[in-house]
């Protein structure tokens, strides 16, 4: 057989392993990233179930700073240049 055709006979085969193993394995990667996530959705629930007090502290908003002073900004304030 010449060299030409046995390479071309072998990118043929990877090339057909490839497609082979792709047809595999693709669906249990998506079956492994739903179950994935999935269950990380209930063991969180369930580990906030058994913390709450944990967990509240990052839901209250108490510490937030909404109003600032007003005489705060060196550029807009011409009373600081006097």
């Amino acid at each position: 057989m010449n060299n030409n055709v046995s390479q071309i006979l072998i990118s043929l085969g990877l090339i057909a392993a490839a497609i082979i193993s792709f047809i595999l394995f693709a669906p249990l990667f998506i079956f492994l990233l739903i179950f994935l996530t999935i269950s990380s959705f209930f063991l969180r629930r369930r580990i906030i179930k058994e913390n709450p007090e944990f967990f509240k502290q990052f839901k209250t908003k108490k510490d937030r700073v909404i109003d600032q002073e007003e005489n705060n900004d060196p550029f807009n304030n011409l009373k600081n240049l006097k």
